[in-house]
């Protein structure tokens, strides 16, 4: 998908809510198409561009989003965004049944080194694992949960 505007180049994750907008996570940062309107939600207008790999809404109307190079992980209210993980790179994202997500870390594509996978539990705390941990590698590229 290629948004053509003076934002965006590329679409790396798409994800539509219950609400049924779709929300994109490109090359240069988040956007929500709505009611056929596309908006930029994250960065801030003048903010630095930011890289939005994965994309997840949650069950109670908010919107999860992981990125390089800026805030991992982060939790959009329909309002503000607020940081749920400050350090690693988000190469993906799922939600879990119990309402926590599961997070791959690691900037897999463009440098080839990852920092695990993180639990996020449904209150925001988190729990990251590694090789150190017994993990079978670091770089994690994908992430779901197996019933």
């Amino acid at each position: 998908m290629c948004i053509r505007d003076r934002y965006s180049r590329f679409a790396l994750a798409l994800a539509e809510d219950e609400e049924e907008r779709l929300w994109i996570g490109t090359d240069r940062g988040l956007y929500c198409h709505e009611r056929g309107k596309l908006r930029q939600v994250y960065p801030a207008a003048g903010a630095p561009d930011v890289r939005i790999n994965a994309v997840v809404p949650d069950v109670e109307g908010a919107l999860y989003f992981g990125s390089w190079g800026s805030v991992a992980l982060a939790r959009y209210d329909g309002e503000q965004v607020q940081p749920v993980l400050a350090q690693g790179d988000v190469s993906a994202i799922a939600r879990s049944r119990t309402g926590g997500l599961w997070v791959g870390l690691g900037n897999v594509f463009m440098t080839g080194h990852g920092t695990g996978i993180a639990r996020v539990d449904r209150h925001g705390k988190a729990s990251v694992w590694t090789m150190a941990d017994g993990l079978l590698d670091d770089r994690v590229r994908d992430v779901a949960e197996d019933e």
